[in-house]
């Protein structure tokens, strides 16, 4: 093996160690969540960044193309947004400085926005409950999980709990 070779191998390694340590930590099956997927996503963009290696400029090139096509939809998804910024560990901290105001705003409309949609369906589903009590009660025979009961959705939230939430 030459010089040259290993240096490949070396710069190679360098460029794929961001890619294993995020294949290992997304595939985590106790430690992963929903808010991690953005951050990590944006670190990986970032180390490959950071990578001037000429030798794999190729490689980085292709990589950084795969990460943008692939994962675009995800970067500018609502709810990964909202769940990365809810995340204890991550918060604001991978949002630009001069976008957390927006990002604030945006995760406090959200959630206003599922606030409503639980009033919504706490009428439907009190409406809906009424009619069909009767019904249910036959059904109940016939289905072996009749014992459990559903905890009722308690979406009812007080305006004051958006001006508790700390970024």
């Amino acid at each position: 093996m030459t010089d040259a070779d290993m240096q490949f191998l070396t710069a190679y390694a360098t460029v794929m160690k961001p890619i294993v340590l995020t294949m290992n930590l997304l595939q985590a099956e106790t430690t992963t969540y929903i808010g991690n997927v953005i951050p990590t996503i944006m670190g990986v963009k970032s180390k490959l960044e950071q990578t001037r290696d000429r030798a794999v400029e190729p490689l980085l090139s292709a990589l950084s193309a795969g990460i943008n096509s692939r994962f675009q939809a995800v970067l500018s998804d609502k709810e990964h947004l909202v769940a990365s910024i809810l995340h204890p560990q991550l918060k604001l901290n991978f949002v630009p400085e001069d976008a957390r105001l927006s990002m604030k705003r945006a995760v406090l409309a959200y959630i206003q926005e599922v606030a409503d949609e639980c009033r919504e369906d706490d009428v439907t589903d009190d409406e809906h409950s009424q009619s069909t009590s009767a019904a249910a009660t036959e059904e109940d025979e016939d289905d072996l999980y009749s014992f459990m009961t559903v905890a009722p959705r308690r979406c009812k939230m007080s305006d004051k709990l958006f001006d508790r939430v700390v970024f």
